[in-house]
Order: C-alpha cells, then sequence, then structure tokens
C-alpha cells in the first residue's frame, strides 16, 4: 500500500513506518523459518545430523509473524469478522464503534497479558535454544502495541467513518 507522506500527521506517520517494520520483520521470519527448515532438512538425510534448536526456531519464527500480523490487519481493517452478521448491520456507525471497541479491548488485552507473560517467562529458559522463554514471548505486547497503534492510526486518519450515515 502507498500512502501520501506528506498529506498524513506526525502519528500517521510514525504509524505507517511502525507497520511498514512489522511487514518487513514478518517477511524476515517467515524467511527464516523457511531457510532454516530447508537447512534441517538437508542435514537430516545428507549428513544425518539433526539440530534441536532449529525446530525451536522456527516455532518461534512463527509465532514472531503472526503476531506481527495484528499491525497490517489492523491498519488495512482485515481482522475476522461473521460476514453474514456484518453485512445485514450496514455498517452503521454503532457497528463500527463496537466492532473497534472490542477489537481494542482484545489488544489491550493482549497487550497486558502478554507483558506478563514476558515477565513470567523470563524465569525458564527455551529447552534448545536456552534463551529465556520472556525473549520470545516479547512479540506478544508488541504486536499488540502495534496493533493499537494501527487502530488508533485508522480513527485519525479516517474521521468519516464516525459520522452519521457514512459507509465504511
Amino acid at each position: 500500500m502507498r500512502y501520501d507522506n506528506e498529506r498524513l500527521c506526525l502519528f500517521s506517520q510514525i504509524a505507517l513506518r511502525l507497520n511498514q517494520g512489522a511487514c518487513i520483520a514478518m517477511g524476515i521470519a517467515l524467511t527464516a523459518a523457511t531457510l532454516l527448515m530447508f537447512m534441517q532438512v538437508m542435514t537430516r538425510y545428507l549428513l544425518g545430523i539433526a539440530h534441536t534448536w532449529v525446530e525451536e526456531l522456527v516455532r518461534y519464527s512463527g509465532m514472531t509473524a503472526a503476531v506481527l500480523g495484528l499491525s497490517p490487519l489492523t491498519r488495512t481493517d482485515a481482522y475476522i469478522r461473521v460476514d453474514l452478521f456484518y453485512d445485514r448491520i450496514k455498517r452503521s456507525r454503532l457497528s463500527r464503534i463496537l466492532i473497534d471497541a472490542f477489537v481494542g479491548f482484545c489488544l489491550i488485552v493482549l497487550l497486558v497479558e502478554g507483558w506478563n507473560l514476558v515477565e513470567f517467562g523470563m524465569r525458564s529458559r527455551t529447552p534448545g535454544l536456552r534463551i529465556p522463554f520472556g525473549y520470545v514471548y516479547t512479540t506478544i505486547p508488541l504486536g499488540a502495541f502495534l496493533g493499537l497503534v494501527q487502530l488508533v492510526d485508522g480513527w485519525i486518519r479516517h474521521p468519516e467513518r464516525w459520522r452519521r450515515g457514512a459507509p465504511r
């Protein structure tokens, strides 16, 4: 997606850069997971060597990509909703407010509970890599924070969604 950066306020420009960073990080995580898994398969079948840390790192890379995906999904308003009900509501102002409030609530819960998980995870280490689980869990509150930034930015960039009778 391209946006006219000169027309965006400072918060929206920062949100755009954070979203681009999240997309790049997701691409790196998925590429790393793919390459590591390919390397693991090749070394196992050609050399008979299997590394336990590779499977663990691939799992954490996938989790990182999934959680950082909250940013672009929230920015593009592409989160999951039941279309059967959503289309019948006719996208009224009240439904838009309720949906955004629910998404915001879920992101705040994910942020707070994710941070608690990070603190709890610092007490134990991963079996293969021997790093604290808290480092792995850091992506959960980070993804929730990025999602919240994109949600607020959507309110700033699209004030017409709050006007009575405006489609969205």
